[in-house]
């Protein structure tokens, strides 16, 4: 999906696929916590071959008292097995060129299975994040997960701050790795248009919520 600014509204666009029972609940899910039937999945039901699954991508894009584009994003993923234990290595690319884009406030936790039904919970530590300058233009902040192991839950957040809207980017609801739950909320500029337009395969199901209030 690629927003073009045109309408003053408030837009939810959601792709959730019916194949786990916790999406519905997937917002009231606290950071760093897990439900049972996450930690006792070991497939993904669409898709068996998969290494890993995105639980869930969700993003809140807004604006502050100088009309900067602020994106909060928050991503859980479950290994499901050995060759996706190299997923929870996050990169997190960013356009740093004129100090357009800042990435802050980053959070990490990883759920792992204990194996008699308990779990295991690892948070990501400040000193172990990074930030590199690619060139004049981007740079990236990168990372590796704590204990990820098959049957690993990571989740992670991050808030992205750009200088204008300008910087909106294309949301994908699917990625080279399955995603049940795809959730993308944003908050045009006042007294600003809306348009957007999303491709996909006519048989994937799509949700479209306007909301008008001001």
């Amino acid at each position: 999906m690629l927003p073009r600014i045109l309408s003053k509204s408030f837009t939810v666009l959601a792709f959730i696929l019916p194949a786990f029972a916790v999406q519905a609940q997937y917002n009231q899910i606290e950071f760093g916590q897990v439900t049972r039937e996450e930690l006792e999945m070991k497939e993904c039901a669409f898709d068996k071959s998969a290494d890993a699954v995105v639980l869930l991508d969700h993003a809140v894009a807004y604006f502050n008292d100088q009309y900067n584009l602020i994106t909060e994003r928050r991503i859980r993923l479950k290994i499901l097995k050995e060759r996706g234990i190299e997923r929870g290595n996050i990169r997190i690319p960013y356009y740093s060129g004129d100090g357009f884009e800042a990435i802050r406030s980053i959070e990490g936790a990883v759920v792992t299975p204990t194996g008699n039904g308990g779990f295991t919970t690892t948070a990501l530590e400040r000193k172990n994040i990074f930030n590199q300058q690619i060139n004049s233009f981007y740079s990236l902040q990168s990372f590796a997960m704590p204990n990820v192991q098959v049957g690993s839950i990571i989740d992670y957040k991050y808030q992205s701050i750009m200088k204008s809207y300008g910087g909106l980017k294309r949301w994908e609801f699917q990625k080279e790795i399955p995603v049940i739950t795809s959730y993308y909320e944003l908050s045009p500029l006042p007294n600003s248009e809306f348009a957007y337009s999303v491709y996909k395969a006519p048989t994937l199901p799509i949700d479209i919520i306007r909301n008008d209030k001001e």
